[in-house]
């Protein structure tokens, strides 16, 4: 993680999302470059980079994924692709920036799929935008696990403060 969901970062992730400022992910992505390489240094030695998925809806709809696009300059700065076919959402189901901590274990239970063939064997480094409870990446380190991945690390950009998810579900 970089730093916190506040100011400034939190505004230039909901343009990133929700205005389609893509030059923005290429900033959040060399933020990520420095820090990653220092807690991950499995990144600069060959480990299969992606990012977390969205639901084909979703994707559609904004027809980017906001993660990929700040997964593509860490992949540049490392001479690596993002393999964005490395996982799917097989399961469809609430947006979980409207679910309390609780709900959104539940929301993500078998809602992703990695790619057997692509990751077995392999340290993988997830690239994500805002981490809030930890729920979506704990599932997704389940299903690359399950698909063989020997290790995983996420990388995130920013972190939700626990005063601020506990302002918006109140008390765990």
């Amino acid at each position: 993680m970089f730093a916190d969901y506040r100011a400034p970062l939190d505004r230039a992730i909901h343009a990133l999302k929700y205005r389609g400022e893509l030059s923005i992910a290429s900033t959040l992505g060399a933020l990520l470059i420095p820090h990653g390489l220092a807690l991950c240094p499995e990144l600069g030695e060959g480990a299969l980079l992606t990012a977390v998925p969205l639901s084909p809806a979703r994707l559609r709809e904004r027809g980017f994924n906001q993660a990929i696009e700040i997964a593509r300059p860490i992949g540049r700065a490392l001479s690596r692709p993002v393999a964005a076919g490395a996982l799917s959402r097989v399961r469809f189901a609430q947006a979980q920036a409207r679910l309390g901590p609780g709900e959104r274990s539940l929301n993500t239970i078998q809602a992703f799929e990695a790619c057997h063939r692509t990751v077995s064997g392999r340290a993988v480094i997830v690239v994500d935008d805002v981490m809030t409870t930890g729920a979506t990446l704990t599932a997704i380190a389940r299903a690359l696990k399950d698909a063989g991945a020997l290790s995983v690390t996420n990388l995130v950009v920013t972190r939700t403060p626990i005063d601020h998810v506990q302002r918006r579900t109140g008390p765990p």
